[in-house]
């Protein structure tokens, strides 16, 4: 399998051929609208996401029941999720940080 990528690398490489363009690129990314910041759109309807399921779960008493559960929970379980709670965060940091995902 190697070998035949190899030697399709090879071909590919010994047939590229470069397409002079007299500068058209360089012109087309100049008449490009500027990226506009649309970042307030995620967190508006994180906003209206959030306040809904808190008014939901406060009219049928969910919250309630979860956090009198909590309360009833082992303390080491309780340790065991703080202490990996870093390990779970740091992914989210990187993802957060590379913008050209979004």
């Amino acid at each position: 399998m190697e070998n035949k990528d190899e030697m399709l690398k090879s071909f590919f490489r010994e047939q590229k051929k470069e397409i002079a363009d007299y500068g058209f690129s360089r012109r087309v990314t100049q008449k490009l609208p500027a990226h506009r910041n649309r970042e307030w759109i995620v967190w508006s309807f994180a906003l209206v996401g959030l306040t809904v399921s808190l008014i939901i779960g406060l009219h049928t008493g969910f919250i309630i029941r979860l956090i009198m559960g909590l309360f009833q929970l082992p303390f080491y379980y309780i340790l065991g999720g703080l202490f990996c709670f870093p390990l779970l965060s740091i992914p989210l940091i990187f993802i957060k940080g590379r913008k050209s995902w979004f």
